[in-house]
């Protein structure tokens, strides 16, 4: 089945492949759990990215202080210190990019859900769109291209989804002196910064429960 669903080659002159049918529970069930295994792995590349970043910026973080405590020059410090910023941005991009996958495979569990029940398709341009928001994912590109293509051939998508600006998620932002020097402030004075730390997760986790709670109303 997964062969058929992702990467089987048309044969010349081939009649198209039917629309999933509707009333075949089985096949709507294979399906879903062709596409989730398919994003559940790309998740766990994205897991293991975090981790190996959070490597990297231990590692940066311990240079920078180690180069505060042995040298006062500011243009060095600077240097240490946009590595340090590198291993932030880089990291907030993997978990920003997990969060869409995990919405997705959200989506696509209520799109098939729906379906099982209804036995109707129904608006898919939600889910469209976030696909669309993943086709400029370096790490996904090729997988969110498998997905699109076969819920095409199956009748799941009749929208295209354009990839033309492929590299959207990199960091192309200038960083500002302000920003440095307090990069530089937070790895000489940590205490200073960890209550502040704390906050900033917990609205990010609160963003994300108000994001779980509007598409659950969206359903509704």
């Amino acid at each position: 089945m997964m062969k058929k669903l992702f990467g089987h080659k048309k044969q010349e002159q081939a009649p198209p492949k039917p629309a999933i049918d509707m009333n075949n529970k089985d096949q709507l069930k294979e399906m879903e759990r062709a596409y989730k295994k398919q994003l559940q792995k790309e998740m766990r590349e994205l897991e293991r990215g975090v981790l190996q970043n959070d490597m990297a910026q231990k590692k940066a973080e311990a240079e920078l202080k180690k180069a505060i405590q042995t040298n006062k020059d500011k243009g060095i410090l600077t240097i240490y210190a946009k590595q340090v910023a590198q291993t932030r941005r880089q990291k907030a991009r993997l978990l920003n990019n997990k969060a869409k996958v995990q919405g997705l495979v959200f989506s696509l569990e209520q799109m098939f859900a729906n379906m099982r029940m209804t036995k109707v398709l129904g608006d898919t341009s939600s889910l469209v769109k976030q696909i669309n928001g993943l086709m400029n994912v370096k790490e996904m590109t090729q997988t969110m291209k498998d997905i699109q293509k076969s819920m095409m051939q199956f009748g799941l998508m009749n929208e295209m989804v354009d990839d033309v600006m492929s590299n959207m998620d990199e960091d192309g932002d200038e960083l500002e002196d302000t920003e440095l020097d307090k990069i530089i402030d937070s790895v000489q004075n940590p205490e200073k910064y960890k209550n502040k730390d704390r906050q900033e997760q917990g609205g990010v986790q609160h963003n994300d429960l108000n994001d779980f709670e509007a598409r659950l109303g969206e359903l509704s």
